[in-house]
C-alpha cells in the first residue's frame, strides 16, 4: 500500500483536482482552463480559504475545501466550513 500524504494544495495541484472533480460531478462540462486558473489563484491567495490535498504516489486521491469563517457570535470563535468533499472513485 501506498503512502498517503494529507497537506495543503498548492498551484500545480490544479489539473489534480480538476481531475477529482470528475468523479465529484461527472456530468458537469469542464471549466475553460483561462476560468479554472483564475479561480483556482483567488482561491488559493484566500486568506481564509485551504484545499486540502491526499495524495497516493503522484495521484491526487481525495480534497475538499475548508473555510474557517470570522463570526460574532459563539464569544467571537470562528467556525469551518467544508465544501466539495471528494475521493478518487476506484476502478
Amino acid at each position: 500500500m501506498n503512502e498517503v500524504i494529507v497537506r495543503p494544495a498548492t498551484q500545480c495541484d490544479l489539473p489534480g483536482v480538476l481531475k477529482l472533480y470528475e468523479h465529484l460531478h461527472p456530468h458537469e462540462a469542464q471549466l475553460e482552463a483561462a476560468t479554472a486558473e483564475r479561480v483556482w489563484t483567488t482561491l488559493l491567495d484566500c486568506s481564509f480559504m485551504t484545499v486540502i490535498v491526499a495524495q497516493t504516489a503522484e495521484l491526487l486521491v481525495s480534497s475538499c475545501t475548508l473555510a474557517i469563517v470570522p463570526n460574532l457570535s459563539r464569544g467571537g470563535r470562528s467556525y469551518g466550513v467544508v465544501e466539495n468533499v471528494v475521493t478518487h472513485a476506484v476502478p
